[in-house]
């Protein structure tokens, strides 16, 4: 699957570090959420506070790094 900055999905996190989550967009690409991103305008302290593995959440694809394959996510259901 292809994809691209401003797409939209609603998944279940998957695992939760102390910098951010990740949350799987297919079966073989996780998006990664930044700890900045759980509430945007806010600093938390503790991401595990407000997330949850197991959570759905909706996301969207802010950044795609093409050298490294990684996808940057910003939560929208906030």
């Amino acid at each position: 699957m292809e994809f691209q900055v401003g797409q939209e999905f609603k998944g279940k996190i998957k695992k939760i570090i102390d910098a951010g989550a990740f949350i799987p967009l297919s079966d073989k690409k996780d998006g990664f959420l930044h700890v900045s991103q759980v509430k945007p305008g806010e600093r938390i302290s503790n991401i595990r506070e407000h997330l949850s593995e197991g959570d759905e959440i909706s996301v969207r694809i802010s950044f795609i790094d093409d050298r490294t394959d990684r996808i940057k996510l910003e939560r929208t259901d906030i």
